[in-house]
């Protein structure tokens, strides 16, 4: 299912804690933010189990969270996520996946909360999420409905693509980041035994809106990664540096490599300089030669 392509919510402007936001038709601005952007990026934990947002709960330096497919995977858990994303002291953006039914997104995303106006925000429909000096394109779902859940879940078309696009101004001061449950194909979408992943009409989208990089989910296999979508594992020089963010609780994830990565929310840093993880020392397990340092 298109989710993407479903009506815009309604204009409207809210605040949550220090952030003022503004939505018109397909455009989300989100102001009052610092000029080095700290954002906590995630998916969803799998069906059963619990929203551990404790480690969230003392992030005051974060001035939003992203949220990269599974929320609605089924009522219950989006409403428990829905929940327990709503105790923080900062928004979330939620953008659907290829295990999300759209029609249990539309009923529970952006409800007021108990603290006030809603804190989760549905980004699924929006082309731009403006914020700051940068600019996140959203594309929700899977490629092409490829690796979806089913006939009900979310994916995108061409025609999605070719919308998203040409919602882009030509020219931007702005720098430019993709947001998309899928990574693009190339190296840094590398599943099991080498065998490639990814969408190759999502890198080439990349590149013609000259996105900087980007944030999925998916494939698992490269989570918790700074990876390059240009070429290779990213180590000194980034092209472009795409991060495969880990789900947000549940078991660790298993690498391509073998290693297996912590389920946790990463926080990311934007600024002049682009994007780079914030150092935290839970992030991986495996053997210490593969822990990156």
């Amino acid at each position: 299912m298109r989710c993407g392509a479903a009506e815009p919510r309604e204009s409207r402007s809210w605040k949550v804690g220090g952030v003022s936001i503004r939505r018109s038709g397909r455009e989300l601005e989100l102001s009052g933010l610092p000029d080095r952007i700290r954002i906590a990026a995630f998916s969803a934990p799998p069906e059963g189990i619990s929203w551990d947002t404790f480690g969230l709960r003392g992030a005051r330096e974060v001035s939003f969270g992203v949220l990269l497919g599974g929320l609605g995977a089924s009522e219950r858990h989006a409403e428990e996520g829905v929940r327990a994303l709503n105790a923080l002291s900062w928004p979330t953006l939620v953008l659907a996946g290829g295990s999300d039914l759209f029609e249990v997104l539309d009923a529970t995303l952006e409800r007021p909360s108990k603290r006030g106006a809603a804190r989760v925000i549905d980004v699924t429909r929006m082309t731009r999420v403006v914020a700051g000096r940068h600019v996140f394109v959203p594309l929700s779902g899977a490629p092409d409905g490829r690796y979806a859940r089913g006939k009900r879940a979310c994916g995108y078309s061409s025609e999605d693509l070719e919308r998203t696009e040409s919602a882009q101004p030509s020219k931007e001061e702005k720098r430019r980041w993709l947001l998309s449950w899928a990574a693009p194909r190339g190296p840094s979408g590398e599943g099991f035994a080498g065998v490639p992943a990814g969408a190759s009409k999502l890198r080439d989208l990349a590149r013609r809106i000259g996105a900087r990089g980007g944030l999925s989910a998916w494939p698992q296999t490269q989570t918790g990664k700074m990876l390059d979508a240009e070429g290779g594992a990213s180590e000194k020089k980034l092209h472009r540096p795409w991060f495969i963010v880990p789900p947000l609780a549940g078991p660790s994830v298993e690498q391509a490599d073998g290693t297996r990565v912590i389920a946790r929310a990463v926080t990311l840093e934007l600024s002049s300089n682009g994007m780079r993880e914030v150092p935290s020392s839970r992030n991986f397990v495996g053997s210490p030669e593969s822990a990156p340092r």
